[in-house]
């Protein structure tokens, strides 16, 4: 049984559009491909609505994932380092130096 220290930590709202944004897709492109209005899928993003049950597994269907997957938080980590890795590769290096500067300085 999981415990409560176990729950996801991202809202589902933000996880919704971090697995979207990481696959590319709008949400206009989401909202096609699950049938949910582009209004409706803002406001669950944004989290000023909650998802039915049936909602979130239309959601996950066109994200091409399954339920376990949505709420599993190494699953999350997974797609946020592969858009994070896809951007960089965008970079030139002279971007990814600076980037790079820009890091260590916040970590630092």
């Amino acid at each position: 049984m999981r415990k409560v220290s176990d729950a996801p930590t991202y809202p589902i709202g933000e996880r919704i559009k971090s697995y979207r944004e990481a696959l590319g897709l709008t949400t206009n492109a989401l909202a096609l491909k699950t049938g949910i209005s582009q209004s409706n899928l803002r406001a669950i993003e944004l989290g000023e609505k909650n998802p039915q049950i049936e909602t979130l597994h239309l959601i996950c269907q066109g994200l091409e994932i399954s339920l376990e997957q949505f709420f599993s938080d190494d699953k999350m980590d997974t797609m946020l380092n592969d858009s994070l890795y896809k951007t960089i590769l965008k970079l030139d290096d002279e971007q990814r130096v600076k980037l790079l500067d820009f890091i260590n300085s916040i970590v630092e």
